[in-house]
């Protein structure tokens, strides 16, 4: 069945309301010290690559203090900075700073704008709506646009990899398949040239493709999404390796041993929540190497099993996901900030009194989504090719929660993903809707079937 006449009108004013939002938010928040913590580590690369080709963290450019001596380092990915650096302006940091928001406003609308599309490719065109107004309207997913962070490009660069690789999944033809993993491929670099929270991904898949039968018949699409994936990372891995630089030291013993503290503080002294690592005598020698960060990991479960093993199995996830940063600021902002309206707006604070609400329903149920993707009995209301694409995207939020049990689990780190995790919602939301209609109908099998076909009915080619 064609697509209904009704649904890109409806999803482009979806879109309309989340620039609006975002655009609003962009011009209206004045944060108090834009430039501060990893902001500034993002614009003095933009800076001193602008001014001195230099790709150097250094923040003497900053404040005029640059003396022509830059030591080039690899302490973040350039994708952020790089997408800085055309705005970049030394004479003109407010300006600079104007055009970076509003320009990521429109991508936090693109985002909408992709999660709709794909909502509809899997679930069906009814189903893709709420998916859609989630996005839009999420507090989170708005009051990061006026931030120089990542979490907007982000979003944007993982939305389009899931995208990408759920459709090439579901392709008819050969040619296509291929051409959608290529492109998945490509937008996974460019996610990881962001944030490396997946830059081990497309080897795990890469290694599951070797190891398990049923991805082994996958081979030849796995090596074109490889080989997008590689083709976007190689120029930054061959300067890393020609380039003397200062390299940030055992980036992954840090991650382990900060996430080993339970409910993130110290001896559970509140005193340290957040930042448990800062003065613990032990952390030095914990993340001086991988091998040093799991004996000291070891040596806490010894000590306290029942703890540790509370807070990786329960504690992680729920830090992870929940509504307050933890080093935030007023329960929904990451730095402080003079004004917004969001603090000053009655209907932004009705809407996110009710999105507070509706949060631990929502993250709840995108977790029991990503479980129901992998269920047979769970997914036949789906027709088969949007089932493999949903447990493509399952399985992409699944590796992201799992990398973050092994690290330190602050709830902004999942803010980029809530565009997938209200996805998962909404499909576990729908396999309860099918699972009661079944049972009122008494014919499990029948509804089965009708389900199907009422959605192979629904969702076709967008």
């Amino acid at each position: 069945m064609p697509r209904p006449r009704w649904f890109l009108p409806a999803l482009f004013a979806i879109v309309l309301l989340g620039l609006a939002l975002r655009w609003w938010t962009a011009v209206g928040t004045q944060v108090d010290v834009p430039i501060r913590n990893d902001a500034r580590d993002y614009v003095s690369y933009a800076a001193n690559l602008t001014l001195h080709g230099v790709y150097s963290s250094d923040p003497r450019v900053l404040v005029g203090q640059f003396n022509g001596q830059l030591l080039p380092d690899a302490k973040r990915p350039p994708g952020y900075p790089l997408f800085l650096a055309p705005f970049f302006d030394p004479g003109d940091l407010g300006g600079f700073i104007h055009h970076v928001v509003v320009a990521q406003a429109w991508l936090g609308a693109l985002v909408v704008w992709l999660i709709g599309l794909l909502a509809a490719r899997l679930l069906g065109w009814l189903w893709a709506i709420p998916v859609a107004v989630l996005t839009a309207l999420s507090p989170h997913l708005v009051v990061y646009v006026p931030y120089l962070l990542t979490e907007t490009p982000f979003s944007l660069g993982l939305t389009g990899f899931v995208m990408a690789a759920a459709c090439g999944l579901m392709a008819p033809s050969p040619r296509r398949r291929a051409a959608l993993m290529a492109v998945a491929g490509l937008c996974l670099g460019v996610a990881c040239l962001l944030r490396p929270t997946l830059d081990q991904l497309a080897w795990v898949v890469f290694g599951l493709a070797l190891a398990v039968p049923a991805w082994r018949r996958q081979w030849m699409m796995t090596s074109i999404f490889l080989l997008g994936f590689v083709a976007v990372m190689t120029p930054w891995w061959v300067r890393n390796t020609q380039v003397s630089h200062q390299k940030q030291s055992h980036a992954m013993a840090v991650t382990i041993h900060q996430g080993s503290y339970p409910d993130m503080m110290r001896g559970g002294d509140p005193a340290t929540f957040g930042y448990p690592y800062r003065g613990d005598p032990a952390a030095a020698q914990a993340e001086s190497s991988v091998r040093a960060a799991l004996v000291d990991l070891a040596g806490k479960f010894r000590a306290h099993p029942w703890q540790m093993l509370r807070w990786y199995v329960v504690g992680k996830p729920m830090a992870l996901f929940a509504w307050t940063e933890q080093s935030g600021w007023k329960n929904l902002f990451e730095y402080p900030v003079h004004r917004s309206p969001w603090l000053s707006n009655h209907g932004l604070i009705v809407l996110m009194s009710v999105m507070v609400g509706l949060h631990p329903l929502l993250m709840l149920l995108g977790l029991v989504g990503t479980l129901l993707a992998f269920v047979p009995a769970a997914t036949r209301w789906l027709s088969a090719p949007a089932v493999m694409g949903m447990r493509a995207a399952a399985f992409i939020h699944a590796y992201f929660v799992l990398v973050h049990l092994a690290a330190l689990p602050l709830s902004r780190y999942s803010v980029p993903f809530r565009p997938l995790t209200y996805l998962l919602a909404v499909f576990a939301l729908g396999c309860l809707v099918t699972w009661v209609r079944r049972r009122k109908a008494g014919r499990p099998e029948a509804g089965a079937q009708g389900s199907e076909q009422r959605h192979a009915a629904g969702a076709g080619d967008v």
